[in-house]
């Protein structure tokens, strides 16, 4: 951790750039090695840093600089996502994957450029994404007085505001703070903006499979974290061979201790699902844009 501390302390806005791409190839190896603890350590003296550096650049330079931060806390949620998926915190892994994502659409939006490595997260994290059973979520609905502006104090939807809501400036995303908030009611809905309010987050449910044979694969060393881009998710109908035609008042053929009719009658088909992780092990180096 010597040599990298003394980078990271030699870090200023002049240099932040090549700085920033060097670390970026330090912590990718050390996340395809499977070390989070360490990448996560990293990272977040990095993110101190460039934070540090933000603050003492010139204007013109911030908006850059708060994009390369950017990166690094996709790395840093990344290391941290994988690190509960090894202990079997699914949950926790789900919503680390949630702040990487966010993390990951402000590098994409406020970026002028296209980033290949941007574009292999944007693709994995979502396919990680999809092998979560998560399908029903809260949200709250409030009453609020009014939105001051993060950055001025003003109230953000009046004319005395000059800032825009979402949008960059020297380094800062333009928020509303509500003020005087109230709870006005509670939802479920399928397509919340926050997916990290999930119903029955069960860290042992069976559709948890997917991830957990991920997890084996890492734990063995037969997949590194980085060693796959896609997850393919075929779905199909196949035969029953354990069906069994009984009468309606029978109990049912499956053990299930209930009256056929009302359990696995007109079941003569068995619906499946069929995930291929898709391998695709980056050239970090190359996907940096570093000449070796």
């Amino acid at each position: 951790m010597n040599l990298v501390t003394d980078s990271i302390n030699s870090c200023d806005h002049e240099n932040y750039h090549k700085y920033s791409v060097h670390q970026q190839q330090v912590i990718l190896d050390t996340i395809n090695q499977a070390d989070f603890s360490q990448a996560i350590e990293i990272s977040s003296a990095i993110i101190s840093q460039l934070d540090n550096v933000k603050a003492e650049a010139p204007r013109n330079k911030r908006n850059n600089i708060f994009i390369e931060t950017s990166k690094f806390r996709v790395l840093n949620h990344l290391s941290k996502f994988w690190r509960f998926v090894l202990h079997g915190q699914y949950y926790n892994s789900w919503c680390s994957l949630q702040d990487a994502l966010d993390n990951l659409r402000d590098v994409k939006r406020f970026s002028n450029y296209d980033s290949a490595l941007v574009s292999f997260f944007e693709v994995q994290l979502k396919a990680i994404e999809s092998i979560y059973p998560y399908q029903l979520f809260t949200s709250i609905g409030i009453i609020f007085e009014g939105c001051n502006c993060n950055i001025c104090g003003k109230d953000i939807d009046s004319v005395e505001c000059l800032h825009i809501q979402g949008e960059l400036y020297d380094g800062e995303i333009a928020i509303g703070i509500m003020q005087n908030i109230k709870i006005d009611h509670n939802a479920l809905v399928k397509n919340p903006e926050n997916k990290r309010s999930v119903i029955a987050a069960d860290d042992n449910h069976p559709d948890m499979i997917v991830l957990k044979d991920i997890r084996q694969y890492v734990l063995q060393h037969e997949l590194k974290p980085l060693g796959f881009k896609d997850i393919l998710k075929v779905e199909f109908d196949k035969k029953n061979d354990d069906y069994i035609e009984l009468k309606s008042n029978q109990k049912c053929f499956c053990g299930s201790d209930v009256k056929f009719k009302k359990c696995c009658r007109g079941k003569k088909n068995i619906h499946c699902k069929h995930y291929e992780i898709i391998n695709a092990q980056i050239d970090i180096p190359a996907i940096l844009g570093i000449s070796i």
